[in-house]
């Protein structure tokens, strides 16, 4: 789980979508961001990474499955 990538010094130097997409790369899973107006900048790029390319995308859906084991896990699966 990140912290906020939308306001953090440590990579401010970063455009949002690279953020998002390097997080996802170093193997998050959940990517937390305070800063709505990078939100729309952060998921188009990871939607186009995903449809660039299947390993990508494998990264996205084997993190999603990790999500939701976990939210098993603890019950709350169907929130």
């Amino acid at each position: 789980m990140s912290d906020d990538l939308g306001n953090a010094a440590a990579v401010r130097y970063l455009p949002p979508a690279d953020r998002a997409v390097q997080f996802v790369e170093a193997g998050g899973d959940l990517l937390l961001t305070l800063s709505t107006r990078d939100l729309p900048e952060m998921r188009d790029a990871l939607l186009a990474a995903a449809r660039r390319s299947s390993t990508f995308q494998g990264l996205v859906r084997a993190s999603a499955g990790r999500v939701m084991a976990l939210k098993a896990k603890i019950g709350l699966a169907g929130v």
